[in-house]
């Protein structure tokens, strides 16, 4: 059995559905320019293994779930790490597709993607050769 490497929080928060458009707009303005929200308001609810269990109990308004490594830590500068999504707002789109300038991956899927590398490189130099 291979060892759990990430874990999705869930959390909640006062859904920002209950502030005035405007407000809602400049939050997310606020979000996507410089990749930062408060965390006022937040109440940790569950840690998932599985990204399914973790959209199905954050699937209420005001709750989102983030996947964060287990035994890890993330750069202390903001980065993208997998999903972070509000599966019940209207933005939940614009937050499964967010592209953020620093972006973080655990050693072994660099390893893993190094090991296909050298693999494919392998395969190169074997068809020059033939």
């Amino acid at each position: 059995m291979e060892a759990v490497a990430d874990v999705y929080l869930v959390v909640q928060r006062r859904p920002l559905s209950e502030k005035p458009f405007l407000w809602r707009q400049l939050a997310r303005l606020v979000y996507w320019a410089i990749g930062w929200s408060s965390d006022y308001g937040v109440e940790y609810q569950s840690v998932c293994t599985t990204e399914s269990e973790a959209r199905y109990l954050s699937s209420a308004d005001g709750w989102s779930y983030t996947k964060v490594p287990v035994n890890g830590c993330l750069p202390a500068e903001t980065c993208q790490y997998g999903t972070h999504d509000f599966p019940l707002s209207e933005a939940s789109h614009w937050y499964r597709q967010r592209k953020l300038p620093r972006i973080s991956f655990p050693q072994h899927d660099v390893m893993r993607l190094e090991e296909k590398l050298r693999q494919a490189d392998l395969q190169v130099e074997r068809a020059r050769l033939a």
